[in-house]
C-alpha cells in the first residue's frame, strides 16, 4: 500500500496478519507512538 496517508498509531491487530513479510513505514511525524510487539511474526524478512 503506497501513497495511503494512514495516520495515526500502528494498530496491534497488524500482529495478527501472520503471513506479513515485509513492512516499510516511511515519512513518520507528529507525536511517538508505540509499535505493537512484532515477535510472534516469525515470516518477516524485511522490517
Amino acid at each position: 500500500m503506497q501513497a495511503s496517508r494512514l495516520e495515526g498509531p500502528i494498530s496491534w491487530r497488524i500482529t495478527l496478519l501472520a503471513n506479513l513479510s515485509d513492512l516499510r513505514i516511511s515519512d513518520l511525524g507528529g507525536t511517538a507512538a508505540l509499535c505493537p510487539p512484532f515477535v510472534n511474526m516469525t515470516s518477516f524478512k524485511t522490517l
